[in-house]
């Protein structure tokens, strides 16, 4: 028995969207990534010996095939470098606005258009 594979188009608009990343954050996701591999129906020959676990994204790309677009009027981003999901005013971290954005993945490419960017890096300050 082989494992399902989906192919399909997925096109997803917004007109603001806003996205937060901290270091701090990165085991929630591995959990995440843990439990969407419940959502992939398992090996019935459980006899055979089981490759390494691979990342949630290599699971995606094996089960998934089509093509994929997200497009945003307005993208706010916010990378922090600590491990405290927690931030302020005062806060070390890299803010970074773009308009009209679109990320189209497609078989061997990923394209990123944007119609402005704007890169705002803020270093700690003591007051």
């Amino acid at each position: 028995c082989s494992p399902v594979k989906i192919f399909t188009d997925v096109s997803i608009q917004t007109d603001s969207s806003n996205v937060f990343f901290s270091p701090g954050l990165e085991p929630v996701l591995g959990l995440m990534g843990v439990t969407s591999k419940r959502l992939v129906p398992s090996d019935p020959d459980s006899i055979s010996k089981k490759p390494p676990p691979v990342p949630w994204w290599d699971d995606l790309r094996y089960f998934w095939r089509g093509f994929a677009r997200v497009s945003s009027g307005a993208l706010g981003l916010v990378l922090l470098p600590g491990l405290s999901p927690m931030y302020c005013k005062l806060s070390e971290r890299l803010e970074v606005e773009a308009k009209d954005v679109e990320v189209a993945l497609k078989p061997g490419n990923i394209s990123v258009e944007t119609g402005v960017l704007r890169v705002m890096p803020f270093r700690k300050t003591l007051e």
